[in-house]
């Protein structure tokens, strides 16, 4: 119930949730309706029924499933991004807090001596 939709809670692309299970799919394939569906999903789907579970047409037999292997590069490679991205945003905002305290006060250090040799000259015209 209610425990399933917390694990899925991660917000995927359309394009990469099986429209039977609306699960992030992992072995996408096209079939005759155009639809992409997860293999194992549409499968068990022809089982019972000869239709397309997007459109409620009638898809008769022996119905071709070919591979979506972009789909499945794009997915995979999307995974990957998003792993990265967790472990990566936690170091970095670490890494921000250390590096950003010493940068500032570097800059405003900068933009300090600036201003005094900006104001130098002035004393001096006077």
């Amino acid at each position: 119930g209610e425990g399933e939709l917390e694990e899925g809670e991660d917000d995927y692309p359309d394009e990469f949730v099986d429209p039977i299970s609306l699960v992030l799919m992992m072995d996408p394939v096209i079939c005759s309706d155009g639809f992409t569906y997860d293999r194992s999903n549409i499968e068990k789907w022809f089982e019972t029924k000869n239709t397309s579970p997007m459109t409620g047409a009638v898809l008769g037999e022996n119905v071709q499933l070919i591979s979506n292997r972009a789909l499945k590069q794009t997915i995979e490679r999307y995974l990957e991004k998003r792993k990265g991205n967790k472990s990566s945003n936690n170091n970095s905002k670490k890494g921000k807090k250390r590096v950003n305290n010493p940068a500032s006060k570097a800059l405003k250090a900068h933009q300090k001596k600036k201003k005094k040799k900006q104001k130098e000259p002035k004393k001096k015209e006077k």
